[in-house]
Parts: structure tokens; C-alpha cells; sequence
């Protein structure tokens, strides 16, 4: 897929970039499932879900070096669309974004 709506860097750079940061962001998953499983204690009642801080370095692993502040909350509502321009999906509001981690 040609995206080419970064911040930083566009074009086959871009797409490098990407394919690096997917193995970044595969290995925060498995750090993530492995401090987990390794904080599961029968005693605790922690739940065994990734918290916001976890979140953001996830988003922060992906898109290094392609936004401008990776791991931050956009400051801006985005759409996603197709290469007619039709959107594909809207996500919430930017506005809203830290009232849905919150939750």
C-alpha cells in the first residue's frame, strides 16, 4: 500500500521505514506479553490488559521517524480514505481521543 501522508519522510523511504518500524512494533508486543505474563500474580488483582503508557510506545514503535511526535495523540481530526478519496473510516475526534483511553 503507497502511503504517502507522513509527517516527515514520504515516497519508497517511507515504505522502508515502515517495514522497519513493524518489526520494531513487534518486538514492544512481545516485550508487552512478556512483562505481563511475568507481572501475573495470583495475588494481585492487576488486570493482565497493556495501559495507556504501554499504548502510546506501541503507536511510538510504528511511526518513528515518520510523525512528527510518534506516541503523542494527534492534535488534528484525520480520516482514513481510499485512493478515490472516499473515507473509509473516521476515527473519533481528536478531541476525544484521551476521554476513549480514560475509558
Amino acid at each position: 500500500m503507497k502511503d504517502d501522508n507522513w509527517d516527515l519522510i514520504n515516497g519508497q523511504a517511507a515504505h522502508h521505514i515502515e517495514q522497519l518500524n513493524a518489526i520494531n512494533t513487534i518486538n514492544v508486543l512481545e516485550a508487552l506479553v512478556t512483562f505481563l505474563i511475568a507481572r501475573k500474580d495470583p495475588h494481585n488483582n492487576l488486570p493482565l490488559i497493556p495501559n495507556e503508557h504501554a499504548l502510546r510506545e506501541l503507536h511510538r514503535s510504528g511511526t518513528l521517524f515518520l510523525l512528527n511526535a510518534p506516541g503523542e495523540y494527534r492534535s488534528e481530526d484525520v480520516v482514513v480514505g481510499d485512493i478515490a478519496g472516499n473515507v473509509i473510516y473516521r476515527p473519533p475526534s481528536f478531541a476525544d481521543v484521551q476521554l476513549h483511553m480514560d475509558e
